[in-house]
């Protein structure tokens, strides 16, 4: 074969290796962000004074917010998957 047919042929390959990686890669991304945090329930509730004393509110599944909703402690928060 011809070099440059050789070249086109390798560069054509990577790059559409490339691209169907970057999709899947892409997918495998959304789909975990919408996997996480499906359902958490509330673990406490307390004030910060390194912020100004506003509520925050701890998950279960470990992360913190500032309490926006009026939630008490054992309520399940859900979130719903949204179906592109």
């Amino acid at each position: 074969m011809n070099y440059n047919i050789k070249n086109f042929i390798i560069f054509s390959s990577l790059f559409i290796l490339i691209i169907i990686l970057v999709i899947f890669l892409r997918k495998t991304t959304n789909d975990s962000l919408l996997d996480y945090e499906i359902s958490a329930k509330v673990t406490s509730i307390y004030r910060d004074r390194k912020e100004h004393n506003f509520l925050f509110v701890k998950y279960s599944n470990g992360s913190v917010e500032l309490l926006d909703y009026p939630y008490k402690i054992g309520d399940s928060i859900s979130k719903k998957k949204e179906i592109p």
